[in-house]
């Protein structure tokens, strides 16, 4: 039988992992913690074991076996993860009494969008008025590569983004003990949203119910076009070299990202349709997709599709809204969109 072990270390500075200006957020978190989560798999010994601290400088060097995952948690009243614990899943109870965390109420996760990061104006100020306006706790973290999180960046990274996922959701179903409410994905983090949500509907019952999809993209395989999307610079490095780089804005220092071919013709195999099959029958998942309708970047066709495919599906269009929403020009009405759908009774 399988089990967890959640290790805890106490954080030196409790601003070192949160990154946002605070003039991004409207509103400050009442109560919000920010840590790492180590995903360790052990095959021999059949088991999932995890390690989650505050993050100190570099006093951790782990295997190329671990994935390290940034996450900053909202929670709904008090939340102490200081004292170290190791924990299985025969002490679930010692663990939750420690941790100081109300687990009757819900998480809800949510995922960012291509090299962007969990404290995206976007997504952080959305976690704060999600948490509000639900009562309940909000987890967003970094995938591989992004934000705080370890790991290398690289360009399409799909299916490490799903293991990221799961990763998140097993530590908030045997380390935090809660329940998954809603999992929310914007732009290629909904990828992962939505393979999940496939995952989901076949179990009964489901692990989670509700899933949302933020301005997605309906992927297929061969309809990835680098002209249609880098500049013609960059086309021209792919061509002549095999790569070219990109610039990434960063908290502190911006950061060189080199795009391959190969993940070039990763991305032109990544495709959603075996998803959206296993969804157009579902009637377990309840699936939210809101897209603006001047989105340049995801065109609002994607939408539609997703509307005419996938079962038990709402679309919900804001009008003039661009690919991130035009910051919190419509943040309201997202709130009240998102919490409504979640909130509904079945």
């Amino acid at each position: 039988m399988s089990s967890s072990r959640f290790i805890l270390h106490p954080l030196l500075d409790p601003y070192s992992c949160a990154g946002y200006p605070s003039g991004w957020m409207r509103n400050k978190p009442e109560n919000e913690v920010h840590f790492m989560v180590s995903s360790i798999k052990k095959k021999s010994l059949n088991k999932n074991c995890f390690q989650i601290w505050r993050r100190r400088s570099n006093d951790h060097t782990p295997g190329n076996d671990i994935s390290e995952l940034a996450c900053s948690l909202i929670t709904r009243g008090d939340c102490d993860l200081n004292d170290p614990i190791s924990s299985t899943d025969l002490t679930k109870k010692l663990v939750s009494k420690k941790r100081k965390i109300n687990t009757t109420k819900p998480v809800i996760i949510i995922c960012h969008g291509f090299a962007s990061w969990r404290n995206q104006m976007l997504l952080s100020n959305l976690a704060v008025d999600l948490s509000n306006a639900m009562d309940m706790h909000v987890l967003r973290f970094d995938f591989t590569g992004n934000g705080h999180s370890k790991g290398d960046w690289k360009y399409a990274n799909y299916d490490q983004d799903f293991k990221d996922l799961l990763s998140v959701v097993n530590f908030v179903e045997n380390g935090l003990d809660c329940s998954i409410h809603c999992i929310i994905g914007h732009s290629q983090g909904s990828a992962s949203v939505l393979k999940y949500s496939s995952v989901c509907s076949k179990k009964e019952p489901p692990p989670c119910k509700y899933f949302v999809n933020l301005a997605g993209r309906y992927s297929v395989q061969n309809d990835f076009d680098p002209s249609r999307t880098f500049k013609p610079d960059k086309c021209i490095d792919l061509k002549q070299q095999g790569y070219f780089t990109m610039t990434q804005r960063g908290e502190k220092e911006d950061r060189i990202r080199k795009v391959t071919q190969e993940q070039i013709d990763m991305r032109n195999r990544h495709d959603v349709s075996s998803t959206i099959e296993m969804l157009q029958s579902n009637e377990n998942v309840n699936i939210l997709t809101i897209h603006g309708d001047s989105d340049n970047i995801v065109p609002i066709e994607n939408a539609y599709r997703f509307d005419k495919e996938i079962g038990n599906h709402k679309l919900y269009i804001v009008k003039n809204a661009d690919h991130n929403f035009n910051g919190l020009k419509y943040h309201d009405e997202l709130v009240t969109a998102i919490a409504g759908f979640c909130l509904k009774k079945n």
